[in-house]
């Protein structure tokens, strides 16, 4: 999946699982955030050494760089729902 393509999904979920515009730019990522954590629960991964595990996963399935501290608001904002 290339860049534009993964963040015009991603965008496009958002909206749809919202009902919204993103309110900030890490919202957008959240859902290939999700899908990465799926993909590596389907694999067999329910749980991890460390958020370096999500970052290379999501790194690979994008071809994005996602920043450490993105995935980390993330995770904390996914625990707290």
């Amino acid at each position: 999946m290339n860049k534009e393509r993964a963040i015009t999904y991603s965008l496009l979920a958002h909206i749809r699982n919202t009902g919204s515009l993103a309110k900030g730019p890490i919202d957008i990522f959240i859902p290939l955030v999700k899908r990465a954590l799926s993909k590596m629960n389907f694999e067999g991964v329910f749980k991890g050494r460390s958020i370096i595990e999500i970052k290379t996963k999501t790194d690979s399935l994008y071809n994005i760089d996602f920043p450490i501290p993105t995935l980390k608001k993330y995770l904390t904002k996914s625990v707290k729902k």
